[in-house]
């Protein structure tokens, strides 16, 4: 059975420190199924990842920036991106084992 990883990446590299991720991500990180995974870095590593990804630069100091989910393979490629939805959770629920095997 593989691992799955909840990946957040802060595009407020002020205001995000690592204690903050923390304390945020643990919200989430209650004894489920998936690893939560906080990820910060300086604006220029930030910018980085967000153009490879595809994803539209956050403004204002990362305050304005995307809603996208992306959902990664277990071979490191984004296979689903999600707009924000009100059945996200149900969308991935449906779409993680498919992403798992391919």
């Amino acid at each position: 059975q593989r691992q799955t990883y909840v990946v957040f990446v802060s595009t407020d590299v002020t205001h995000d420190t690592a204690a903050v991720i923390a304390k945020w991500l643990s919200n989430f990180s209650s004894g489920g199924a998936a690893t939560f995974v906080g990820l910060r870095g300086t604006q220029a590593q930030v910018d980085a990842a967000q153009a490879a990804a595809h994803i539209t630069l956050a403004q204002d100091g990362g305050q304005t920036h995307s809603a996208r989910v992306l959902l990664y393979g277990a071979d490191d490629y984004a296979r689903v991106t999600y707009l924000q939805s009100t059945n996200e959770a149900q969308l991935i629920a449906h779409d993680l084992p498919l992403a798992a095997h391919a």
